[in-house]
């Protein structure tokens, strides 16, 4: 449980890694946007610094950064009714906490990554020839969910190749 302190103690103690691919489901009972997304993030990583876990892989949203754009008004909208308000600002301000977190705490290392896929589906894997990776949010599409998980796993065990860096998952 990401919103329990207690909880990522016990959970992340003698860790190596962590990713962080919760999301919120408040509707089902799993949690509003601020308590998982926003909140839950910071914990996260608060505990993985506490714990010296020696990286996070946080999985967040593409369209983030532009709420402007379709993707991140469509998701806000539709998501509403089923997971909580405002998903998709509380993953940009958790990614924030997540970044200031680990510049503030100068633990050598310790380091994070911020994976963002596009929209999910349920479809097999296309393999990652067909999967395209790229930095600055300015385009999004679907993904499935198991390259989603593909990726990354290879970003939490890739190394300082990936550490401190945040980029987007498309097909």
């Amino acid at each position: 449980d990401v919103t329990d302190d207690a909880s990522l103690k016990s959970a992340l103690a003698g860790a190596s890694g962590c990713i962080f691919a919760a999301s919120a489901s408040g509707k089902k009972k799993g949690g509003e946007p601020i308590d998982v997304d926003y909140i839950g993030a910071y914990k996260t990583a608060k505990t993985c610094l506490d714990a010296k876990v020696s990286k996070l892989v946080l999985v967040s949203a593409g369209t983030t950064t532009r709420p402007d754009s379709a993707g991140f008004k469509a998701t806000n909208f539709f998501v509403k009714y089923v997971y909580g308000d405002k998903i998709m600002d509380a993953k940009i301000a958790g990614e924030s906490l997540v970044r200031d977190l680990y510049a503030a705490s100068g633990g050598p290392g310790l380091a994070y990554s911020i994976v963002r896929p596009g929209g999910l589906n349920d479809k097999p894997s296309v393999g990652s020839e067909k999967v395209h990776v790229s930095q600055g949010d300015v385009y999004s599409s679907e993904i499935s969910r198991e390259d989603v998980a593909l990726v990354t796993v290879a970003t939490l065990l890739k190394g300082k190749d990936t550490d401190f860096t945040t980029f987007e998952l498309n097909q």
